[in-house]
């Protein structure tokens, strides 16, 4: 067994121990409703295979949490495979993005087309970068699942902060992959993926280009805590609502590829 395999090993079992003492102390602080979801919902660390992308390269991905089925809010019976070390080993690359990998175009969701097309055009100007979206490392700032952000947020208010902030985890993640270019999915003033990544790598935002009249990019040039001298952290409005569409592909790709680019190698 190599390093990294030892790592992640360490990792589920670390992981696993924290989901269920938070849903203990939510049981014990009288969250019962919460601590129920929490137990049926499950979490989940990776959108990618760790085993293949938890190492240096030039992108990280990263989004809110993982979310939970429409039939989640129903109280249907839903059931999650859980988190661990060979469910690690063997997942498909951004499963979670829909049914299927981003290996056959053919059965893509269109979250999926819109996240591997966007990630394929950046790859081809980055040196040393494969083409394709399984090798890009990607996770969620928050590990626990839910059907809709208010969930989360009361999750989070609920939980002490040393049980409901990941932020430790994706220390070690980025330690290990050090990119040059953060992409977050959402971007919104209040509580988004990239405000809280920014608060955290203490960037100030900055406005980005618009896509059309109401939805735009943002971004911030970040001195890292790994080994590069600044990296680029880019937000970018969640795919699953808002695309630039066809005609604005090429503005918006060049766009990210020259903040990724004024970043040192």
């Amino acid at each position: 067994m190599n390093d990294l395999d030892q790592y992640l090993q360490n990792l589920s079992t670390i992981i696993a121990e924290r989901f269920q003492e938070a849903h203990q102390t939510l049981a014990l602080r009288g969250e019962g409703l919460l601590s129920q979801q929490l137990e049926k919902l499950k979490y989940a660390v990776f959108y990618s295979n760790p085993t293949e992308t938890l190492k240096p390269g030039e992108l990280y991905l990263i989004g809110l949490n993982p979310g939970g089925s429409e039939k989640d809010k129903t109280g249907e019976d839903i059931s999650y495979e859980k988190e661990s070390f060979k469910a690690w080993q063997t997942m498909k690359a951004w499963y979670p993005f829909g049914d299927d990998d981003c290996g056959d175009v053919s059965k893509r969701t269109q979250l999926q087309r819109r996240i591997c097309s966007l990630i394929e055009e950046l790859q081809k100007s980055l040196p040393h970068e494969l083409i394709g979206t399984e090798y890009v490392f990607a996770s969620n700032l928050y590990f626990f699942r839910t059907p809709d952000q208010q969930i989360l947020k009361d999750l989070l208010k609920a939980l002490p902060q040393d049980l409901g902030d990941c932020w430790y985890f994706h220390r070690e993640f980025l330690e290990k992959v050090q990119p040059r270019a953060i992409l977050t999915f959402g971007n919104g003033d209040g509580f988004s993926t990239f405000t809280k990544v920014c608060e955290k790598l203490g960037g100030t935002p900055e406005p980005g280009e618009r896509w059309n009249g109401r939805v735009r990019t943002k971004y911030s040039i970040i001195q890292p805590f790994w080994n590069r001298r600044r990296i680029a952290l880019i937000g970018l409005p969640h795919l699953s609502r808002y695309w630039f569409g066809e005609n604005r592909r090429e503005d918006v790709v060049d766009e990210l590829r020259r903040l990724i680019l004024r970043c040192s190698p």
